[in-house]
């Protein structure tokens, strides 16, 4: 049996760079840069207990959270 050759010609050392490309989104992890200036932000005018989480890390959280859960009931 002849092998069939491709048509397309696909670079993979570019293509292997849009695969780690697309994973950044999920493991983005550049609020913690900007973790303290977000906790003043949010603690500037509070009374009572202190805020020891931002605001972006509970949103990151709850994202982990339900892409954990997805991946879960795929799973079943």
């Amino acid at each position: 049996m002849a092998k069939r050759k491709s048509k397309e010609k696909r670079n993979w050392s570019e293509y292997n760079e849009e695969l780690v490309v697309k994973e950044e989104f999920y493991l983005d992890l550049g609020f913690v840069n900007n973790w303290n200036d977000e906790l003043f932000e949010m603690n500037r005018s509070k009374k009572g207990g202190q805020y020891r989480f931002p605001d972006s890390f509970i949103s990151l959280r709850s994202c982990l959270e339900a892409m954990d859960r997805l991946s879960w009931s795929l799973k079943v």
